[in-house]
């Protein structure tokens, strides 16, 4: 587990990121594209890849298949999120 912030890779995954040239994610989201877990200030993560290439930015791959963990340390809570494609 890592402490807040999130890295790059996990933020895209979760919440989505976007620049002026591009947009990548979210992945963890509803039928309505929203993301499922709420912005979070405070807390711990951590991604599991179990597509396990690790030649390949998990972010570039034509699959994913990971879980992620977040600890809510304000709330208490714990999301497990695991995306399979």
């Amino acid at each position: 587990w890592k402490a807040f912030p999130m890295d790059e890779t996990v933020t895209a995954l979760v919440y989505g990121t976007t620049d002026e040239s591009s947009s990548v994610g979210p992945y963890l989201k509803d039928d309505g594209g929203n993301t499922l877990v709420p912005e979070i200030q405070n807390g711990y993560y951590v991604l599991i890849d179990r597509q396990m290439n690790e030649e390949e930015d998990i972010l570039h791959r034509a699959s994913f298949n990971f879980s992620i963990g977040i600890y809510d340390t304000d709330t208490d809570t714990l999301y497990f999120c695991r995306y399979d494609t």
